[in-house]
């Protein structure tokens, strides 16, 4: 028995467009958006989260978990708002919400947002099988010298077996 997760390619995301839907590829959607100013120029960016959606890479499952599983990836796009009025890609992400590849772990995915001035991506960790610790974490980042910076990482973490939990929160000032 064995879990065949295809291989994809991941297009090149459009410069710049109109609409945070014309930076969507042929064959993905958008899932999740947020606006917001993240570059302090007083107009609102866009954060976005595509997915594709490619029924080849909804595979069957030999194992504990969903019968027909989905590991199609995502894009974690973000676009500033320039004066003349079009979105400018500032960054095209696949690495940081992980594609599924375990059917017994959830999907990673939970929110984006932009709040006074920061990206928010939040995610967690749940196996309803071969796993006894829950996790819920987010990552919070700022626009600074041209690239985001980490300025922040929650994690909520609890063992399902014995109740005890963790915090952790770690902030800069950068």
């Amino acid at each position: 028995r064995e879990l065949h997760i295809p291989e994809v390619t991941y297009p090149e995301l459009a410069p710049s467009a109109y609409t945070v839907f014309d930076f969507i590829p042929e064959g993905w959607v958008l899932e999740k958006k947020a606006e917001g100013d993240l570059n302090r120029d007083g107009r609102d960016d866009v954060a976005a989260v595509l997915r594709m959606r490619d029924p080849a890479n909804i595979v069957a499952n030999p194992f504990l978990g969903e019968e027909r599983f989905d590991t199609n990836p995502r894009i974690l796009l973000v676009a500033f708002m320039g004066a003349d009025g079009q979105y400018k890609r500032v960054l095209a992400d696949h690495a940081l919400i992980p594609r599924r590849d375990i059917p017994a772990m959830e999907d990673h995915f939970d929110s984006i947002a932009i709040d006074r001035g920061t990206l928010r991506i939040g995610m967690h960790i749940f196996m309803s099988a071969g796993g006894w610790t829950t996790s819920s974490m987010s990552f919070t980042f700022r626009w600074s010298d041209s690239a985001f910076m980490l300025i922040g990482y929650d994690r909520d973490q609890v063992a399902r077996n014995t109740g005890i939990g963790e915090k952790i929160s770690i902030v800069t000032d950068k």
